[in-house]
């Protein structure tokens, strides 16, 4: 349950984390039911912008509605990265600043130096709004993958499983408070009861503030792997997999074990123009054992054409991965027993 003060505020708040730029031609592309368009919109109207709303959201065309209408402010989608480079640089000429959420690793950097334009990572969820952002001033956090400082109107603390604060540099689950916050859930007691303490807001994502100032975003409680006592951040195994040459994007899931309760899963999106033989599983496992602690490196791997994605497109839909499937290992590689599932 949202009220007025909650979307004026996220609007305002979308407009200064833009560092003085005051948009003039706006592109909504993602679906108006979702909360990114809708702050968008109302943002566009506070600074008085000419909003441009397709009649169905298409990423083959997005480069053409931001150069046709002299786009200079949006969200850059994810899946306009993976065909971002075949663009000349002057279809993107007309933008200044955009939203980068959740973008693979190296991707805000690509996006800049290709179009001349700002991108930065923010914070934000239905529940509270706009909780973190990126300062145009602070590149440095950009680079470094940071999801930013306090947004305006917004506290934040990292808190471990008994609600006591963590020192910076530990892991803690994130809790926002401040104006302009969720009522509630409608007519959901007990959600209601588990996803408050006091005025604090339990968002079930796990964070650390580096000494930069900056918080970084590790995953969600709900998806983390538990693989023989060891916690393993699907986040952190995705960030090392979409960093391999030729992958658009990967997903991480658990797979039940007898011997180690779960195990990880790797699912990946080759590129445009690559295949699975581009990046075989063994080169995969390789950049694994170079990147990361050995209890994270997946033990199976598959490949899909292409991910189910959530409502405003930005982030693979997980549940779908999984929905009634019986065996996910199935199709994939198998890492300890050496073949294909």
């Amino acid at each position: 349950m949202l009220d007025h003060r909650y979307w004026l505020q996220i609007s305002a708040a979308a407009l200064h984390i833009q560092g003085g730029h005051k948009p003039r031609n706006v592109l909504i592309y993602e679906p108006m039911f979702y909360i990114q368009g809708n702050a968008i919109f109302i943002a566009s109207l506070l600074s008085n912008a000419t909003i441009y709303c397709p009649a169905r959201s298409s990423i083959s065309k997005f480069f053409e509605w931001v150069h046709r209408f002299s786009i200079d402010y949006c969200a850059f989608p994810v899946p306009a990265l993976h065909i971002m480079d075949d663009v000349p640089p002057e279809m993107g000429a007309s933008l200044k600043w955009v939203h980068a959420w959740y973008f693979p690793k190296g991707g805000l950097e690509r996006l800049e130096n290709h179009f001349d334009v700002v991108g930065r990572d923010s914070y934000a969820m239905t529940e509270n709004g706009l909780c973190l952002y990126v300062p145009v001033d602070r590149p440095d956090l950009a680079a470094n993958g940071s999801v930013g400082i306090p947004a305006p109107w917004r506290e934040i603390r990292l808190v471990d499983d008994e609600g006591i604060d963590v020192p910076d540099g530990e892991v803690g689950e994130a809790w926002t408070s401040g104006p302009g916050h969720l009522h509630g859930y409608y007519r959901k007691t007990a959600a209601n009861h588990e996803s408050f303490k006091g005025p604090w807001f339990q968002t079930g994502d796990l964070m650390r503030r580096g000494d930069d100032g900056g918080y970084y975003l590790v995953g969600r409680k709900k998806d983390m792997i538990k693989r023989s006592g060891e916690n393993i951040s699907a986040a952190e195994v995705e960030a090392c997999l979409n960093a391999i040459p030729g992958v658009a994007l990967s997903a991480v899931v658990a797979v039940p074990d007898p011997v180690r309760g779960e195990e990880v899963k790797a699912l990946i999106q080759p590129a445009p123009g690559r295949s699975w033989n581009d990046i075989p599983p063994g080169q995969v496992f390789e950049h694994c054992s170079d990147h990361l602690a050995e209890f994270k490196i997946p033990r199976y791997v598959a490949y899909v054409d292409a991910f189910p994605m959530t409502a405003g497109n930005d982030k693979v839909s997980k549940p779908k991965l999984t929905e009634g499937v019986e065996d996910p290992t199935i199709g994939a590689f198998d890492r300890v027993d050496g073949l294909w599932r």
